[in-house]
């Protein structure tokens, strides 16, 4: 009898581990990888839903809806469908909300990331889209390195940047055509990037465009960014802007990246380490 038990129980627990396994096996099924992992120079996180953190490598496949987050130091790089690609900065955390060879949305949470659209940005027009804050990016086709910086905590902090905004509403409500609009957008962008010595930066979205043309959007109004070009979006009302000169961007992964990106993804990259994570937590 007493081995019986011990046979009946083992066969329970096999049963349960088979089913677990099926469970697992079924779900991995239904999760349709959309990108792999093509190179990492640090700790590289994911997670989707109210899922466990999982660590990401090169090889490791990612899905729509998973949240990556990067370390100090890591410059990660996720290959997608349609020859396109994501390049996450340090401290960076991003969303692919849905991806396919078609269309495709992110959101960007904060930090920097480097985006060449590929086949999302060409079919049926604008079908790339980045969302950081209050603004919307839109790709027709292009290469563009994107820097979100989120509003500050401090009550200070929030009114400072109120009253430049502000300023910035009154002075671009004056232009009445293209041409005016322009010239007050070019004349203030320096004006409302705080002088700050430790080269701090107002909060807002950032962004470069290295290839093709991208489109930056609010509430307030929409403006076009050609190759070569800085754009800023402060807010949610205040229109995007021109800005005559790099206002402090910086993406320089190490070179590794260089031949891992795809054709005009590069900007000119600085040496780094490339140490590797070598294990995988699922």
């Amino acid at each position: 009898m007493t081995t019986q038990k011990k046979c009946t129980a083992t066969r329970a627990a096999a049963s349960a581990c088979a089913l677990l396994v099926l469970l697992l096996v079924g779900r991995s099924a239904n999760a349709e990888p959309v990108g792999t992992v093509t190179v990492s120079t640090g700790l590289l996180l994911a997670r989707a839903g109210g899922q466990s953190l999982k660590v990401l490598v090169a090889g490791s496949t990612v899905e729509a809806g998973e949240t990556f987050f990067t370390r100090a130091d890591t410059y990660s790089e996720i290959r997608l469908g349609g020859n396109s690609s994501i390049a996450l900065g340090p401290d960076s955390e991003l969303t692919i909300e849905r991806y396919s060879t078609d269309s495709a949305s992110i959101r960007l949470i904060n930090g920097r990331v480097r985006i060449a659209s590929g086949l999302p940005g060409t079919r049926g027009g604008n079908n790339l889209i980045l969302q950081a804050g209050d603004a919307t990016l839109t790709v027709q086709h292009g290469t563009f390195v994107a820097e979100y910086i989120q509003r500050a905590s401090s009550e200070v902090a929030r009114q400072d940047v109120a009253l430049r905004q502000r300023r910035m509403a009154v002075l671009l409500s004056s232009g009445h055509s293209a041409g005016p609009y322009r010239q007050v957008a070019l004349s203030l962008a320096q004006a409302v990037l705080p002088a700050n010595p430790t080269g701090a930066r107002a909060p807002g979205l950032y962004v470069q465009v290295l290839d093709g043309m991208v489109n930056l959007s609010n509430t307030g109004g929409s403006l076009n960014f050609a190759a070569g070009q800085f754009g800023y979006v402060p807010s949610l009302q205040t229109p995007p802007v021109i800005l005559p000169s790099n206002p402090g961007m910086q993406f320089n992964p190490p070179p590794v990246f260089n031949s891992s990106m795809p054709n005009g993804a590069q900007n000119t990259p600085s040496s780094g380490k490339s140490g590797g994570v070598d294990c995988e937590v699922r």
